[in-house]
């Protein structure tokens, strides 16, 4: 089973060291919500336009419904979970 998280990567303050901090979890990669997404996609547009962000390169359209950039993208290593104690 594999998510998809919207992350940014991110230093550490006193180490230095690079990091990826989630920002949102999508959800499982096969129950994916394309609709969300897409919402997820025009309110950042928005909210760009709002704040006279300087204008984003434009990706050729795969999708006519959701199309968006993507300039880099890698795993995330995600650690298996802690054994509970009782």
């Amino acid at each position: 089973m594999r998510y998809v998280p919207l992350a940014h990567n991110t230093r550490h303050p006193e180490s230095g060291n690079s990091f990826a901090q989630v920002l949102h979890s999508c959800g499982r990669k096969d129950q994916l919500d394309r609709d969300m997404l897409g919402r997820l996609v025009g309110s950042l547009s928005r909210y760009l336009m709002s704040v006279n962000a300087p204008q984003l390169p434009r990706a050729d359209p795969v999708d006519s419904e959701l199309s968006f950039l993507v300039s880099n993208s890698r795993a995330i290593p995600v650690p298996p979970p802690r054994p509970t104690t009782s």
